[in-house]
């Protein structure tokens, strides 16, 4: 009888670039909104991103998770925890853009993304640290400071 062969496959994380930028520490909302505001502010369809960060809330890496169309994106989970998972890294934030509209403009898909996210981070013993919404003007909002008033899921730890 002949033996069957199972294909054997490695998962890397490969670097294919960089990204210039002034700082690379998040240390609040409103550097998480600088730091992604370059980054997706002139993109002509919605795209998320995940951010890789070490404990000390430096940038270790960024990975672009999902391109959609200019009026929305959907998102898999497991592809925005696997770079973190990949890259070590023990921090993550996100971000994604509103190329059609304004920052401003929370959804509740937005909210529930947040959510499901912070969830699955804190079973991977992942820290979320925040999750910014930035629109094609350059106006960028932190979802954790939106929340903040409400009782919010979300966790800055930065």
């Amino acid at each position: 009888m002949q033996k069957k062969c199972v294909p054997i496959y490695e998962t890397i994380l490969k670097k294919i670039g960089e990204h210039p930028t002034e700082t690379n520490q998040i240390n609040s909302a409103r550097d998480a909104c600088a730091f992604v505001r370059a980054l997706l502010m002139e993109k002509t369809r919605e795209e998320f991103i995940v951010v890789m960060l070490d404990p000390q809330c430096g940038v270790m890496g960024i990975e672009v998770v999902h391109r959609g169309t200019p009026c929305g994106c959907d998102i898999f989970i497991p592809n925005v925890l696997t770079p973190a998972i990949l890259s070590n890294s023990n921090k993550i934030l996100v971000a994604h853009n509103h190329p059609t509209g304004q920052a401003t403009e929370i959804t509740s898909a937005d909210i529930e993304t947040t959510g499901r996210l912070f969830k699955a981070c804190k079973i991977f013993g992942i820290d979320f640290v925040d999750h910014i919404v930035v629109d094609s003007n350059g106006d960028a909002v932190s979802i954790s400071e939106v929340l903040s008033g409400k009782d919010s899921a979300v966790s800055t730890t930065c």
